[in-house]
């Protein structure tokens, strides 16, 4: 096996481990929040590097794949979050987008302020959603038909996305306009300390 090879081999099993470890914690989370467990510790969080940084992980796999993702981020952007449960809200959304975004497409991250609200967008240019799927999408074990079926997971991502968004007093959105027409994610945070 030529240095190459190996390189290749061990990039590969590191990305498959990395999932692995995902789907591991996608399933812890989602046994937190059905017991009542899962807690996020809000305070005002720079919205511009968490989402860098969620980026800068997500890069590799997009690489890997042929995906290009870019990002456009308004200056000064800061919502009441955890930290740690936004990365985790965003590499969700950015691993589907990958996941579902043939090669030689594009993921765009956007964030801007919307009145007492920041707006994160994650749009694709993949496969898109049917009109039948689109309310489902945030269900657990939920997959849709066709091209989405056959990506690996439990169709936990989603679902536990949503759960974190309204943890922060936040909401979440999909929309697309069909099959091969990509998806939107939309996620709405408050950029103000929420109501108890």
């Amino acid at each position: 096996m030529t240095a190459e090879q190996q390189s290749k081999a061990i990039d590969v099993v590191s990305r498959n481990a990395t999932a692995l470890a995902r789907l591991v914690d996608d399933v812890l989370d989602t046994s937190r929040i059905v017991t009542g467990k899962m807690r996020v510790e809000l305070h005002p969080c720079e919205l511009a590097p968490l989402v860098l940084d969620a980026v800068a992980a997500m890069r590799p796999a997009a690489d890997s794949k042929g995906v290009g993702i870019q990002t456009n981020l308004e200056d000064c952007l800061t919502a009441f979050c955890d930290s740690g449960r936004f990365g985790q809200i965003l590499w969700n959304l950015l691993a589907n987008a990958v996941k579902f975004t043939p090669p030689g497409g594009s993921v765009t991250v956007t964030a801007a302020q919307q009145e007492h609200n920041v707006s994160i967008v994650v749009e694709d240019t993949g496969v898109g959603i049917t009109a039948h799927d689109l309310p489902l999408v945030f269900q657990r074990f939920w997959q849709g038909e066709g091209d989405r079926q056959t990506a690996s997971g439990l169709g936990l991502g989603l679902a536990l996305t949503r759960h974190l968004v309204e943890m922060h007093g936040g909401s979440i959105a999909a929309a697309s306009e069909g099959p091969g027409r990509g998806a939107r994610f939309e996620v709405l945070l408050p950029s103000r300390r929420p109501e108890p």
